[in-house]
């Protein structure tokens, strides 16, 4: 994830904001459905939304050692683990109403 206006300087040929998806297997099954590495543009809300999340997440001790961007915050028993697909699915949901 490279969120600065020109990533260039970090090694990354991207100049904008964006995200990188990879295909691997992650820890709670889930992985990227294309084969091919690409980048996905990112908005300045979508920056602005992400830093308030990351705010809220550094307060999960668990958390902190989760290399995956979005974790399960609020469940004391997931705390720190990556969201699967059903649980970042209703989330969107859930945000999108």
């Amino acid at each position: 994830m490279h969120l600065l206006p020109d990533s260039r300087v970090l090694g990354c040929r991207h100049e904008r904001p964006h995200v990188h998806v990879r295909r691997r297997l992650n820890g709670n099954g889930a992985f990227a459905k294309a084969g091919q590495p690409r980048a996905i543009p990112v908005e300045s809300a979508t920056i602005d939304l992400y830093a308030a999340y990351q705010y809220e997440r550094d307060e999960v001790d668990e958390a902190s050692s989760v290399d995956t961007v979005f974790v399960n915050l609020f469940h004391a028993l997931l705390g720190g683990r990556g969201l699967d697909r059903v649980a970042a699915g209703e989330h969107a949901v859930a945000l999108a109403a």
